[in-house]
């Protein structure tokens, strides 16, 4: 899996710290948001020279360890132990999440601070799943709506020119500096002349 993750298409815009609510428990996640999905893992922490990066052994493949040091490698130097991240929930594709940030009175009400939302749905429209997450502050909780916004509406951009491009196959694509596709339109030819 953590060849599939660490794809050198794919880019990573934001990551850090949240708390994820879950059958009235707490539980700390650390989530990853690339420029077409969300990953939500958990943090495991490994002593030096107890896994192999190619030793999966015993491991199911949706709980293959994550290690963050193949994808930019921030956390060089911050532990003393090698960190490990597991897979908790399925990753989440851009075009297929939705954020919904939940207001101060309602979560209140709730006993719940600075939280917000996320639905994974289906192309049929149905929900996946649904992840309850808590910021330490509402700074950190705008910050993570604000970046989830932006990678979502970037990627259904991204993938809206791919399927305007797959349409007009008869038609010619040139890309502008911004990195917007132009669609320009082939002259017919014809072998009556």
């Amino acid at each position: 899996m953590e060849r599939i993750i660490a794809s050198p298409l794919r880019n990573l815009r934001y990551e850090g710290q949240l708390s994820m609510l879950e059958n009235t428990k707490n539980i700390p996640a650390y989530l990853f948001l690339f420029d077409d999905m969300l990953l939500v893992t958990k943090l495991r922490k490994v002593k030096k020279g107890s896994y192999s990066e190619d030793d999966h052994s015993g491991l199911g493949s949706s709980s293959a360890p994550f290690n963050r040091r193949s994808i930019g490698g921030k956390y060089a130097g911050r532990f003393t132990e090698q960190p490990l991240f597991v897979v908790i929930k399925q990753p989440i594709p851009l075009d297929r999440l939705e954020v919904h940030p939940i207001d101060k009175q309602s979560a209140s009400s709730s006993g719940l601070k600075n939280a917000f939302v996320l639905v994974h749905i289906s192309r049929f429209q149905q929900i996946i799943a649904l992840c309850l997450l808590q910021a330490k502050d509402d700074s950190l909780k705008s910050a993570w709506i604000k970046q989830l916004k932006e990678a979502k509406l970037n990627w259904e951009r991204i993938l809206d020119q791919k399927q305007a491009y797959q349409n007009n196959q008869g038609h010619g694509a040139i890309y502008s500096k911004e990195g917007d596709m132009v669609i320009t339109a082939k002259a017919p030819t014809s072998s009556l002349l």
